[in-house]
């Protein structure tokens, strides 16, 4: 593993004792990048909404933040009053309407949460005494797909076709609005871009390898709607890997680009169809894979396939992919089986300290 042969702990030293923000503490991402804050020594408080029942957040025997407050970004008073208690010297801002296919069901809610929500965010958070930088996560979808199938740079044309996506070209669009300005006070603000992110304790709804493995769990046959579908598929911990190593830059007052990609090698861009048949390979079912017959009024767009070009992030981070698609879904798939005997936290502290080489 690349981190743990440059000594990955000692690369992410400056964040001990380190106070550290993170709007979506109580999100599958949130509760992983908490987790390994917590495991490189960092001070760390959360701001989210209430996690559903079934969240991985909620498989937690203990909680995995210094602090935390259930709330809602739209809520900028709330906010406000939140970080100027916390006093943090680093934001990760995760907090958002996650789902392509939520975002027709709730367009406004989705443009709301994700860009007015977010402007709250960089607001209050870019004006604490303390702050030296702010991570906002964004997304792949972020840039105008033209289904050509040429990877993506940081410079290309954001758009989006549906309200997900759209609510995050534009939430880019008030990044860069905000970043002109506090950019020149030297407080770093940077867009972090990754898609299509796997691993254990993901609940969310209409994902493909969490219905996967809900069909798994129950014995049933998995069923997928696109089986050709290819897509770039990456473990939680690589792009969080490359959020952390953006957030150490700002503590170090050292520059940074305005945004960065972290997406995975070639060897990962597989399809539907083999990721099913991997999960079941790897849970040692007799499940088999069966594709939903299209029912037109059910179905709603999906963009085709998305790839990002990570070279800058390689460049000037020295981030690069650890594991191919196989490696990721057999980690997931391994933490799945895990957790149904082990705390949650053992699995998720395991995994990342593996990452790590520790």
């Amino acid at each position: 593993m690349l981190l743990g042969k440059l000594g990955a702990m000692n690369r992410f030293r400056s964040f001990a004792n380190e106070r550290i923000l993170v709007t979506g503490h109580t999100g599958f991402k949130g509760t992983w990048l908490c987790k390994f804050l917590e495991i490189l020594g960092a001070e760390t408080y959360g701001y989210s909404l209430e996690p559903t029942k079934e969240s991985l957040f909620r498989m937690m025997k203990r909680p995995n933040v210094t602090h935390g407050m259930i709330g809602d970004i739209n809520d900028k008073d709330k906010f406000t009053s939140f970080v100027e208690a916390v006093n943090p010297s680093i934001v990760f801002h995760l907090a958002a309407q996650p789902l392509v296919r939520q975002s027709y069901l709730t367009p406004i809610e989705t443009f709301h949460t994700n860009v007015v929500g977010s402007t709250h965010v960089m607001d209050s958070a870019l004006k604490s005494k303390n702050i030296k930088g702010l991570v906002a996560i964004t997304t792949d979808k972020v840039y105008e797909n033209n289904q050509i199938g040429a990877a993506f740079v940081e410079g290309d044309p954001k758009g989006g076709h549906d309200p997900y996506s759209a609510s995050k070209a534009a939430m880019e669009m008030a990044i860069d609005a905000w970043r002109y300005f506090y950019d020149r006070q030297s407080v770093k603000l940077v867009s972090a871009r990754a898609g299509n992110v796997i691993g254990t304790g993901d609940r969310s709804v209409d994902r493909l390898l969490p219905d996967i493995i809900d069909a798994l769990m129950a014995k049933r046959n998995v069923i997928v709607r696109n089986p050709t579908s290819v897509r770039p598929w990456q473990h939680v911990l690589e792009p969080l890997s490359g959020y952390l190593l953006i957030a150490e830059r700002m503590l170090l007052n050292q520059n940074l680009s305005h945004a960065y990609n972290f997406g995975p090698s070639k060897e990962s861009h597989i399809s539907v169809l083999e990721v099913a048949e991997k999960a079941i390979e790897f849970w040692k079912s007799e499940s088999h894979v069966l594709v939903e017959e299209k029912k037109h009024n059910n179905y709603l767009p999906e963009a085709g396939k998305l790839v990002l070009n990570s070279e800058l992030a390689k460049k000037e981070l020295k981030w690069s992919s650890t594991f191919d698609a196989s490696e990721a879904i057999k980690m997931t798939i391994d933490g799945e089986i895990d957790i149904q005997n082990v705390p949650a936290d053992e699995v998720i502290e395991k995994q990342i300290r593996n990452y790590l080489e520790i």
